[in-house]
């Protein structure tokens, strides 16, 4: 029995590490053993997620919740991962469309599969419904710079918020998150046409390039062509991660508002 030399093993397992850093998944179906729900997400419907309450429900005032892949994801191998996710969503503060009546908006994050570092799940009873559902305390209303200062993965995430805090731009933006609330990076919306809290279904697509380490997000209404609303350059996706693998997800948080947040649909491929 011949035994296979050097080369051909390192190339087994050089295509061996590729396949298992490229994942592909779809959620849209009910009982998907694939993704978990946390805090007040919930499965109403076929294709849509209601990830905080409405004013049909009880309590829906300081809403939170949220989506998951249950499986970590390694974006930091030899090779840096690229991923490409798409979604569609819908946000709404119905007809009292005011700031009072304005949550955190909808984000998808990428967060450290370690335990000690993982999402509190469910949310904290002191900061449920803020925070945009993602993170536990009020530390992290620090400046974003001041995540090189800690000890560990955190948390990154593209926001798309419908409220406007003292450091926010306006209250319809995007935003790049990266350990904290105070967005390292924003893009104000206005221009584009886009009003988060319409109403109306909105597609949106996050790119990552791992060996370039740049981020785009692009968005529009269903059914339109979509425009780049952000691009980030210089995000070392693996140094915020530390190395290791990741969870991805969406969450959101009404504070005490009556708008909603609704996921309709979620693709992710990554290579």
């Amino acid at each position: 029995m011949n035994s296979l030399s050097l080369p051909v093993l390192l190339l087994i397992l050089s295509v061996l590490q590729q396949q298992v850093s490229a994942i592909n998944f779809e959620w849209g179906t009910t009982g998907d053993v694939n993704f978990a729900y946390d805090g007040d997400a919930s499965v109403y419907a076929p294709h849509q997620l209601k990830l905080t309450m409405g004013v049909a429900d009880a309590f829906f005032h300081a809403s939170s919740g949220r989506i998951r892949y249950v499986h970590p994801i390694s974006l930091c191998s030899n090779t840096q991962a690229s991923f490409n996710t798409s979604f569609m969503f819908r946000m709404s503060a119905g007809l009292a469309n005011s700031p009072a009546y304005r949550g955190d908006g909808i984000a998808f994050f990428v967060s450290p599969a370690a335990p000690d570092a993982a999402l509190p799940a469910p949310p904290l009873p002191t900061t449920k419904g803020l925070f945009g559902g993602l993170f536990g305390n009020s530390s992290v209303l620090s400046p974003s710079h001041m995540h090189m200062k800690q000890k560990g993965p955190i948390i990154f995430a593209v926001e798309l918020d419908s409220s406007q805090e003292s450091w926010d731009p306006n209250d319809n933006h995007v935003g790049i998150d990266i350990g904290s609330v105070v967005s390292s990076y924003t893009e104000s919306l206005n221009l584009s046409g886009i009003v988060l809290n319409s109403g109306r279904d909105i597609a949106a697509r996050v790119e990552y390039n791992g060996k370039q380490d740049k981020l785009h997000v692009y968005a529009s209404y269903a059914g339109r062509h979509s425009v780049r609303v952000l691009s980030y350059q210089s995000l070392r996706l693996c140094s915020i991660l530390m190395g290791g693998p990741a969870i991805v997800g969406f969450s959101s948080a009404s504070r005490g508002s009556v708008e909603t947040h609704d996921l309709l649909s979620w693709t992710w491929q990554s290579s």
